[in-house]
Protein backbone atom coordinates (compact mmCIF):
# COMPACT_ATOMS: atom_id res chain seq x y z
CA UNK A 1 0.00 0.00 0.00
CA UNK A 2 2.45 2.42 0.82
CA UNK A 3 4.95 1.92 -1.95
CA UNK A 4 2.84 0.44 -4.86
CA UNK A 5 -0.37 2.00 -4.28
CA UNK A 6 -1.28 5.26 -2.17
CA UNK A 7 -4.62 4.76 -1.71
CA UNK A 8 -6.66 6.78 0.43
CA UNK A 9 -6.38 4.91 3.89
CA UNK A 10 -3.11 4.83 3.24
CA UNK A 11 -2.77 8.53 2.82
CA UNK A 12 -4.74 8.70 5.49
CA UNK A 13 -1.92 7.81 8.20
CA UNK A 14 -0.42 11.12 8.32
CA UNK A 15 -3.36 12.51 9.65
CA UNK A 16 -4.42 9.90 12.03
CA UNK A 17 -0.49 9.98 13.72
CA UNK A 18 -1.41 13.51 14.60
CA UNK A 19 -4.66 12.47 15.67
CA UNK A 20 -3.40 10.07 18.08
CA UNK A 21 -0.18 12.06 19.31
CA UNK A 22 -2.60 14.88 20.32
CA UNK A 23 -4.56 12.68 22.50
CA UNK A 24 -2.03 11.33 23.57
CA UNK A 25 -0.54 14.45 24.70
CA UNK A 26 -4.05 15.84 25.96
CA UNK A 27 -3.83 12.80 28.11
CA UNK A 28 -0.91 12.82 29.54
CA UNK A 29 -0.95 16.65 30.23
CA UNK A 30 -3.97 18.22 30.38
CA UNK A 31 -4.03 19.50 34.14
CA UNK A 32 -0.30 20.95 33.05
CA UNK A 33 -2.08 23.33 30.12
CA UNK A 34 -3.36 26.37 29.95
CA UNK A 35 -6.49 27.26 28.94
CA UNK A 36 -4.99 28.17 25.69
CA UNK A 37 -3.22 25.20 25.18
CA UNK A 38 -6.38 22.64 25.77
CA UNK A 39 -8.57 25.07 23.55
CA UNK A 40 -5.86 24.94 20.95
CA UNK A 41 -5.35 21.27 21.07
CA UNK A 42 -9.40 20.87 21.05
CA UNK A 43 -8.68 22.80 17.68
CA UNK A 44 -6.30 20.63 16.29
CA UNK A 45 -8.03 17.66 16.78
CA UNK A 46 -11.35 19.11 15.35
CA UNK A 47 -9.29 19.99 12.28
CA UNK A 48 -7.66 16.87 12.50
CA UNK A 49 -10.40 14.48 12.47
CA UNK A 50 -12.44 16.76 10.33
CA UNK A 51 -9.76 16.57 7.46
CA UNK A 52 -10.30 12.25 7.57
CA UNK A 53 -13.69 13.21 5.77
CA UNK A 54 -12.54 14.42 2.73
CA UNK A 55 -9.31 11.74 2.30
CA UNK A 56 -10.99 8.94 3.73
CA UNK A 57 -14.15 9.59 5.35
CA UNK A 58 -14.62 6.19 6.91
CA UNK A 59 -11.86 7.03 9.04
CA UNK A 60 -13.49 9.69 10.55
CA UNK A 61 -16.56 6.70 12.02
CA UNK A 62 -13.85 5.99 13.64
CA UNK A 63 -11.53 8.79 15.23
CA UNK A 64 -14.54 10.90 16.07
CA UNK A 65 -15.67 8.19 18.80
CA UNK A 66 -12.15 7.47 19.83
CA UNK A 67 -11.51 11.44 20.39
CA UNK A 68 -15.23 11.04 22.24
CA UNK A 69 -14.38 8.23 24.24
CA UNK A 70 -10.66 9.45 25.14
CA UNK A 71 -12.55 12.77 26.45
CA UNK A 72 -14.89 10.98 28.58
CA UNK A 73 -11.87 8.84 30.18
CA UNK A 74 -9.52 11.53 30.78
CA UNK A 75 -12.48 13.48 32.37
CA UNK A 76 -13.11 10.49 34.82
CA UNK A 77 -9.61 9.94 35.65
CA UNK A 78 -9.18 13.64 36.14
CA UNK A 79 -12.40 13.04 38.85
CA UNK A 80 -10.71 9.84 40.41
CA UNK A 81 -7.62 11.17 41.42
CA UNK A 82 -9.70 14.25 42.76
CA UNK A 83 -10.58 12.09 45.58
CA UNK A 84 -9.28 11.76 48.48
CA UNK A 85 -6.77 9.01 49.19
CA UNK A 86 -8.57 5.88 50.58
CA UNK A 87 -11.80 7.11 49.90
CA UNK A 88 -13.85 4.03 50.28
CA UNK A 89 -17.03 5.08 48.84
CA UNK A 90 -19.25 2.97 46.84
CA UNK A 91 -18.87 3.28 42.79
CA UNK A 92 -22.74 4.53 42.83
CA UNK A 93 -21.45 7.65 45.05
CA UNK A 94 -18.52 8.25 42.93
CA UNK A 95 -20.85 8.33 39.66
CA UNK A 96 -23.20 10.77 41.58
CA UNK A 97 -20.20 12.73 42.45
CA UNK A 98 -18.89 12.97 39.22
CA UNK A 99 -21.85 14.31 37.98
CA UNK A 100 -22.33 16.64 40.12
CA UNK A 101 -18.91 17.86 39.41
CA UNK A 102 -19.61 17.90 35.60
CA UNK A 103 -22.69 20.23 36.17
CA UNK A 104 -20.75 22.18 38.20
CA UNK A 105 -18.33 22.94 35.68
CA UNK A 106 -20.49 23.41 32.52
CA UNK A 107 -22.76 26.01 34.64
CA UNK A 108 -19.48 27.85 35.53
CA UNK A 109 -17.57 29.69 32.23
CA UNK A 110 -14.27 29.20 34.10
CA UNK A 111 -15.01 25.37 34.59
CA UNK A 112 -15.27 25.10 30.54
CA UNK A 113 -11.48 26.06 30.68
CA UNK A 114 -10.35 24.78 33.51
CA UNK A 115 -8.56 21.41 34.66
CA UNK A 116 -11.05 19.90 35.93
CA UNK A 117 -13.29 17.10 34.23
CA UNK A 118 -16.25 19.27 32.95
CA UNK A 119 -12.99 20.60 30.60
CA UNK A 120 -12.16 17.64 29.05
CA UNK A 121 -15.24 15.98 28.26
CA UNK A 122 -16.63 19.25 26.64
CA UNK A 123 -13.50 20.10 24.39
CA UNK A 124 -12.19 16.65 23.46
CA UNK A 125 -16.24 15.00 24.02
CA UNK A 126 -18.08 17.38 22.23
CA UNK A 127 -16.43 20.31 20.43
CA UNK A 128 -14.49 17.64 18.68
CA UNK A 129 -17.07 15.70 17.44
CA UNK A 130 -19.19 18.63 17.10
CA UNK A 131 -16.65 20.70 14.87
CA UNK A 132 -14.86 18.43 12.80
CA UNK A 133 -17.63 17.80 10.56
CA UNK A 134 -17.77 21.61 10.05
CA UNK A 135 -14.55 22.19 9.40
CA UNK A 136 -15.49 20.83 5.56
CA UNK A 137 -18.89 21.80 5.65
CA UNK A 138 -18.77 22.99 2.11
CA UNK A 139 -17.78 19.37 0.98
CA UNK A 140 -20.33 17.40 2.53
CA UNK A 141 -22.89 19.86 0.85
CA UNK A 142 -21.39 19.21 -2.36
CA UNK A 143 -21.05 15.27 -1.85
CA UNK A 144 -22.60 13.16 -3.75
CA UNK A 145 -22.86 9.50 -2.43
CA UNK A 146 -23.21 6.93 -5.63
CA UNK A 147 -22.00 3.96 -3.86
CA UNK A 148 -22.20 3.71 0.25
CA UNK A 149 -25.60 2.54 1.35
CA UNK A 150 -24.72 2.02 5.20
CA UNK A 151 -24.39 -1.32 7.22
CA UNK A 152 -26.52 -3.90 8.49
CA UNK A 153 -26.24 -6.40 10.80
CA UNK A 154 -24.67 -9.76 8.99
CA UNK A 155 -22.91 -12.02 11.19
CA UNK A 156 -19.87 -13.55 9.40
CA UNK A 157 -17.21 -15.77 11.35
CA UNK A 158 -13.99 -15.65 9.89
CA UNK A 159 -11.90 -18.43 9.35
CA UNK A 160 -9.49 -18.66 12.24
CA UNK A 161 -6.09 -19.63 10.80
CA UNK A 162 -6.22 -16.58 8.03
CA UNK A 163 -7.39 -14.29 10.76
CA UNK A 164 -4.52 -15.18 13.26
CA UNK A 165 -2.01 -14.74 10.45
CA UNK A 166 -3.47 -11.03 9.81
CA UNK A 167 -4.04 -10.08 13.92
CA UNK A 168 -1.92 -12.69 15.69
CA UNK A 169 0.38 -10.78 16.32
CA UNK A 170 -1.29 -8.04 18.42
CA UNK A 171 -3.45 -9.83 19.77
CA UNK A 172 -0.13 -12.47 21.21
CA UNK A 173 1.16 -9.53 22.21
CA UNK A 174 -1.73 -8.46 24.29
CA UNK A 175 -2.56 -11.84 25.68
CA UNK A 176 0.83 -11.69 27.43
CA UNK A 177 0.40 -8.67 28.62
CA UNK A 178 -2.70 -9.51 30.20
CA UNK A 179 -1.81 -12.87 30.86
CA UNK A 180 -1.98 -12.55 34.93
CA UNK A 181 -5.22 -10.68 34.85
CA UNK A 182 -6.67 -13.84 32.94
CA UNK A 183 -5.39 -15.85 36.09
CA UNK A 184 -6.47 -13.38 38.52
CA UNK A 185 -10.35 -12.89 36.83
CA UNK A 186 -11.34 -16.06 34.63
CA UNK A 187 -14.85 -15.20 34.92
CA UNK A 188 -14.59 -13.08 32.20
CA UNK A 189 -13.46 -15.66 29.67
CA UNK A 190 -17.06 -16.63 30.08
CA UNK A 191 -18.65 -14.57 27.48
CA UNK A 192 -15.82 -15.40 24.84
CA UNK A 193 -16.27 -19.15 25.54
CA UNK A 194 -20.52 -18.60 24.75
CA UNK A 195 -19.52 -16.60 21.57
CA UNK A 196 -17.19 -18.99 20.35
CA UNK A 197 -19.67 -21.82 20.75
CA UNK A 198 -22.08 -20.37 18.95
CA UNK A 199 -19.49 -20.47 15.85
CA UNK A 200 -17.71 -17.05 16.27
CA UNK A 201 -14.10 -17.97 17.19
CA UNK A 202 -12.52 -15.53 15.74
CA UNK A 203 -14.72 -12.53 17.29
CA UNK A 204 -14.42 -14.71 21.03
CA UNK A 205 -10.36 -14.64 20.73
CA UNK A 206 -10.57 -10.94 20.01
CA UNK A 207 -12.79 -10.47 23.15
CA UNK A 208 -10.60 -11.93 25.28
CA UNK A 209 -8.54 -8.57 24.96
CA UNK A 210 -11.40 -6.42 24.98
CA UNK A 211 -12.80 -7.19 28.05
CA UNK A 212 -10.27 -7.69 30.57
CA UNK A 213 -8.39 -4.34 29.02
CA UNK A 214 -11.85 -2.84 30.29
CA UNK A 215 -11.83 -4.19 33.40
CA UNK A 216 -8.54 -2.34 33.67
CA UNK A 217 -10.16 1.07 33.73
CA UNK A 218 -8.12 2.34 31.28
CA UNK A 219 -5.41 3.57 33.26
CA UNK A 220 -3.23 4.40 30.50
CA UNK A 221 -3.54 5.75 27.04
CA UNK A 222 -2.80 3.01 25.11
CA UNK A 223 -5.22 0.46 26.42
CA UNK A 224 -7.64 2.95 24.95
CA UNK A 225 -6.58 2.66 21.60
CA UNK A 226 -6.04 -0.86 21.67
CA UNK A 227 -9.74 -1.80 22.73
CA UNK A 228 -10.22 1.00 19.99
CA UNK A 229 -8.93 -1.06 17.41
CA UNK A 230 -10.07 -4.72 18.90
CA UNK A 231 -13.43 -2.59 18.63
CA UNK A 232 -12.81 -2.06 14.66
CA UNK A 233 -11.91 -6.02 14.13
CA UNK A 234 -14.81 -7.11 15.85
CA UNK A 235 -17.29 -4.92 13.94
CA UNK A 236 -16.37 -6.38 10.77
CA UNK A 237 -17.15 -9.86 12.11
CA UNK A 238 -20.95 -8.75 12.38
CA UNK A 239 -21.45 -5.64 10.46
CA UNK A 240 -21.27 -5.48 6.30
CA UNK A 241 -21.23 -1.95 4.52
CA UNK A 242 -24.01 -1.74 1.70
CA UNK A 243 -22.38 -0.69 -1.18
CA UNK A 244 -24.49 -0.46 -4.58
CA UNK A 245 -27.05 -1.93 -3.04
CA UNK A 246 -25.02 -4.88 -1.99
CA UNK A 247 -23.08 -6.66 0.95
CA UNK A 248 -19.25 -5.68 0.58
CA UNK A 249 -17.43 -7.63 3.12
CA UNK A 250 -13.97 -7.42 1.71
CA UNK A 251 -14.64 -3.96 1.59
CA UNK A 252 -15.34 -3.66 5.22
CA UNK A 253 -12.09 -5.59 6.45
CA UNK A 254 -10.15 -2.95 4.00
CA UNK A 255 -11.92 0.00 5.60
CA UNK A 256 -11.76 -0.69 8.98
CA UNK A 257 -8.63 -3.35 9.54
CA UNK A 258 -6.48 -0.60 8.16
CA UNK A 259 -7.27 1.78 11.30
CA UNK A 260 -7.22 -1.08 13.53
CA UNK A 261 -3.62 -2.17 12.55
CA UNK A 262 -2.81 1.68 13.48
CA UNK A 263 -4.23 1.62 16.56
CA UNK A 264 -2.89 -1.65 17.67
CA UNK A 265 0.27 -1.14 16.64
CA UNK A 266 0.50 2.01 18.27
CA UNK A 267 -0.47 0.56 21.41
CA UNK A 268 1.08 -3.11 21.22
CA UNK A 269 4.22 -1.42 20.79
CA UNK A 270 3.93 0.99 23.66
CA UNK A 271 3.17 -2.28 26.00
CA UNK A 272 6.60 -4.37 24.37
CA UNK A 273 8.23 -1.13 25.70
CA UNK A 274 6.81 -1.37 29.09
CA UNK A 275 7.31 -5.21 29.28
CA UNK A 276 10.97 -4.44 28.18
CA UNK A 277 11.33 -1.44 30.62
CA UNK A 278 10.58 -4.24 33.11
CA UNK A 279 13.62 -6.64 32.46
CA UNK A 280 16.33 -6.44 35.51
CA UNK A 281 18.95 -7.72 33.39
CA UNK A 282 18.91 -5.20 30.97
CA UNK A 283 19.97 -1.74 32.16
CA UNK A 284 18.35 1.79 30.98
CA UNK A 285 20.88 2.77 28.15
CA UNK A 286 21.30 -0.98 26.55
CA UNK A 287 17.22 -1.04 26.24
CA UNK A 288 17.44 1.96 24.41
CA UNK A 289 19.91 0.44 22.26
CA UNK A 290 18.38 -2.76 21.50
CA UNK A 291 15.00 -0.58 20.58
CA UNK A 292 16.89 1.73 18.29
CA UNK A 293 18.76 -1.37 16.49
CA UNK A 294 15.51 -3.07 16.15
CA UNK A 295 13.61 -0.08 14.65
CA UNK A 296 16.37 1.37 12.81
CA UNK A 297 17.25 -2.52 11.21
CA UNK A 298 13.15 -2.94 10.63
CA UNK A 299 13.01 0.50 8.60
CA UNK A 300 16.08 -0.71 6.53
CA UNK A 301 15.09 -3.92 5.50
CA UNK A 302 11.06 -3.64 5.14
CA UNK A 303 11.52 -2.33 1.95
CA UNK A 304 13.79 -4.44 0.61
CA UNK A 305 11.49 -7.77 1.97
CA UNK A 306 8.57 -6.55 0.23
CA UNK A 307 9.47 -5.82 -2.97
CA UNK A 308 11.76 -9.20 -3.04
CA UNK A 309 8.78 -10.94 -2.34
CA UNK A 310 6.81 -9.74 -5.45
CA UNK A 311 7.79 -9.46 -9.28
CA UNK A 312 10.41 -7.50 -9.34
CA UNK A 313 14.26 -7.93 -9.44
CA UNK A 314 16.45 -6.61 -8.11
CA UNK A 315 14.44 -4.69 -5.51
CA UNK A 316 14.13 -1.10 -5.91
CA UNK A 317 12.06 2.07 -4.66
CA UNK A 318 11.14 3.40 -8.00
CA UNK A 319 7.31 3.23 -8.12
CA UNK A 320 6.78 2.59 -11.72
CA UNK A 321 9.38 -0.16 -12.23
CA UNK A 322 6.40 -2.58 -11.85
CA UNK A 323 5.64 -1.46 -15.35
CA UNK A 324 8.13 -3.70 -16.98
CA UNK A 325 6.14 -6.81 -16.27
CA UNK A 326 2.74 -5.48 -17.92
CA UNK A 327 3.52 -2.96 -20.85
CA UNK A 328 5.45 -3.41 -24.00
CA UNK A 329 8.87 -1.79 -24.18
CA UNK A 330 7.26 0.85 -26.52
CA UNK A 331 4.27 2.39 -24.18
CA UNK A 332 7.56 2.50 -21.45
CA UNK A 333 9.15 4.39 -23.82
CA UNK A 334 6.46 6.70 -23.91
CA UNK A 335 5.86 7.25 -20.40
CA UNK A 336 8.91 7.85 -20.51
CA UNK A 337 8.93 10.61 -22.86
CA UNK A 338 5.72 12.05 -21.25
CA UNK A 339 7.76 12.20 -17.99
CA UNK A 340 10.26 14.90 -19.73
CA UNK A 341 7.05 17.25 -20.88
CA UNK A 342 6.70 20.38 -18.86
CA UNK A 343 3.66 21.16 -16.89
CA UNK A 344 0.78 22.19 -18.73
CA UNK A 345 -0.44 19.15 -20.70
CA UNK A 346 -3.97 17.48 -19.98
CA UNK A 347 -3.67 13.61 -21.75
CA UNK A 348 -7.03 11.45 -23.01
CA UNK A 349 -6.04 7.92 -22.26
CA UNK A 350 -8.48 4.66 -23.44
CA UNK A 351 -10.84 3.70 -20.84
CA UNK A 352 -12.62 0.60 -19.20
CA UNK A 353 -15.82 1.38 -17.57
CA UNK A 354 -17.59 -2.43 -16.27
CA UNK A 355 -16.68 -5.97 -16.95
CA UNK A 356 -12.98 -6.06 -16.58
CA UNK A 357 -10.85 -8.32 -14.51
CA UNK A 358 -8.84 -7.45 -12.27
CA UNK A 359 -5.77 -9.50 -13.46
CA UNK A 360 -6.24 -8.10 -17.00
CA UNK A 361 -4.91 -5.28 -18.61
CA UNK A 362 -8.13 -3.39 -17.66
CA UNK A 363 -6.04 -2.77 -14.02
CA UNK A 364 -3.74 -0.34 -15.82
CA UNK A 365 -6.52 1.59 -17.83
CA UNK A 366 -5.94 5.18 -16.31
CA UNK A 367 -1.98 4.44 -16.42
CA UNK A 368 -0.60 7.06 -18.57
CA UNK A 369 -2.06 10.07 -15.67
CA UNK A 370 -0.85 7.95 -12.76
CA UNK A 371 2.82 7.15 -13.87
CA UNK A 372 3.58 10.40 -15.68
CA UNK A 373 1.60 12.56 -13.42
CA UNK A 374 0.00 14.20 -16.53
CA UNK A 375 -4.09 14.96 -15.89
CA UNK A 376 -6.46 12.92 -17.76
CA UNK A 377 -9.87 13.91 -18.81
CA UNK A 378 -11.03 10.60 -17.00
CA UNK A 379 -9.13 7.98 -15.20
CA UNK A 380 -10.21 5.08 -12.78
CA UNK A 381 -14.04 4.98 -13.64
CA UNK A 382 -15.68 3.29 -11.34
CA UNK A 383 -13.73 5.54 -8.80
CA UNK A 384 -14.27 8.93 -10.58
CA UNK A 385 -17.78 7.69 -10.56
CA UNK A 386 -17.30 7.92 -6.62
CA UNK A 387 -16.31 11.11 -6.55
CA UNK A 388 -17.89 13.51 -9.41
CA UNK A 389 -21.18 11.14 -9.87
CA UNK A 390 -22.47 8.61 -12.39
CA UNK A 391 -23.59 11.56 -15.08
CA UNK A 392 -20.67 13.25 -15.16
CA UNK A 393 -18.24 10.44 -15.72
CA UNK A 394 -20.61 8.78 -18.30
CA UNK A 395 -20.50 12.00 -19.72
CA UNK A 396 -16.50 12.29 -20.03
CA UNK A 397 -16.61 8.31 -20.76
CA UNK A 398 -18.57 8.95 -23.53
CA UNK A 399 -16.85 11.71 -25.09
CA UNK A 400 -13.39 9.90 -24.48
CA UNK A 401 -14.87 7.04 -26.87
CA UNK A 402 -16.00 9.38 -29.33
CA UNK A 403 -12.51 10.77 -29.29
CA UNK A 404 -11.28 7.48 -30.26
CA UNK A 405 -13.96 6.51 -33.30
CA UNK A 406 -14.90 9.74 -34.48
CA UNK A 407 -11.57 11.30 -35.46
CA UNK A 408 -13.38 13.71 -37.21
CA UNK A 409 -14.64 15.11 -33.69
CA UNK A 410 -11.32 14.49 -31.85
CA UNK A 411 -10.34 18.10 -31.77
CA UNK A 412 -13.49 19.90 -30.73
CA UNK A 413 -14.12 17.33 -27.94
CA UNK A 414 -10.59 17.68 -26.67
CA UNK A 415 -10.65 21.27 -26.58
CA UNK A 416 -13.90 21.36 -24.89
CA UNK A 417 -12.07 19.63 -21.80
CA UNK A 418 -8.48 21.36 -22.67
CA UNK A 419 -7.07 18.26 -23.37
CA UNK A 420 -3.83 18.68 -25.95
CA UNK A 421 -2.58 15.31 -25.96
CA UNK A 422 -3.93 11.87 -27.21
CA UNK A 423 -2.53 8.62 -26.07
CA UNK A 424 -2.72 5.61 -28.66
CA UNK A 425 -1.13 2.73 -27.03
CA UNK A 426 -2.22 -0.97 -27.54
CA UNK A 427 -5.28 -1.59 -25.28
CA UNK A 428 -6.21 1.56 -27.23
CA UNK A 429 -6.08 0.20 -30.45
CA UNK A 430 -8.13 -3.01 -29.55
CA UNK A 431 -10.68 -1.50 -27.25
CA UNK A 432 -11.93 1.08 -29.83
CA UNK A 433 -11.43 -1.09 -32.63
CA UNK A 434 -9.00 1.32 -34.46
CA UNK A 435 -7.55 0.00 -37.57
CA UNK A 436 -5.67 2.86 -39.10
CA UNK A 437 -3.86 4.32 -36.01
CA UNK A 438 -2.46 7.29 -38.52
CA UNK A 439 -5.82 8.84 -39.40
CA UNK A 440 -5.74 11.43 -36.34
CA UNK A 441 -3.24 13.02 -38.84
CA UNK A 442 -5.60 14.08 -41.79
CA UNK A 443 -7.50 16.10 -38.44
CA UNK A 444 -4.66 18.24 -37.93
CA UNK A 445 -3.04 16.10 -34.88
CA UNK A 446 0.79 15.96 -34.94
CA UNK A 447 2.58 12.88 -34.24
CA UNK A 448 5.01 13.75 -31.38
CA UNK A 449 6.38 10.17 -30.20
CA UNK A 450 6.04 7.00 -32.63
CA UNK A 451 7.36 3.59 -31.41
CA UNK A 452 5.99 0.40 -33.13
CA UNK A 453 2.08 -0.04 -31.72
CA UNK A 454 2.15 3.18 -29.34
CA UNK A 455 1.76 6.78 -30.57
CA UNK A 456 1.23 10.43 -29.20
CA UNK A 457 -0.73 13.20 -30.95
CA UNK A 458 -0.70 16.48 -29.87
CA UNK A 459 -4.29 18.22 -31.13
CA UNK A 460 -4.57 21.28 -33.14
CA UNK A 461 -4.72 24.38 -31.43
CA UNK A 462 -8.31 24.96 -32.96
CA UNK A 463 -10.45 22.00 -34.47
CA UNK A 464 -10.21 21.63 -37.92
CA UNK A 465 -13.35 23.54 -40.57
Amino acid sequence: LLIDSPRPYAVSLFIQSLILFLLVYGYLHWKGMTPAERTGTALLLALGTGTLIPVHSFDFLIYAPLVLLTGFLLSARISAESRESGDGARAWDHLSRYVSGLIRGMQSPSGFLSDGPASSLLLLGVMVPVLSPLVYLPFLAGLENQRMQGFIFSPAASDPVPFLLVHGLFLGILLFVLWRDIVKRPSLLLLPVLVALFGFLAAAITLIPVLYLIARKFSRIEEIFAVSGLLCILFCEFFVMIQNGTPDHPNTTYKFYFVSWVLLGVSTLVMSGRLLGSVPALAEGSRSSLVSLVLIATALFFPAILLSSGPLWPPTLDGSAYTGSYVSQDERAALDYLSTLPPGDMIVEGIITTGYDENDAGKYFSRVSSLTGIPAVIGSYSREEVFRGGEAVRERGTDVMRIYTRPEESASIMKKYGATLLYLGSPELSLYGIRDPGIFGRYGFTRVFHMNQTAIWRAPISPQP
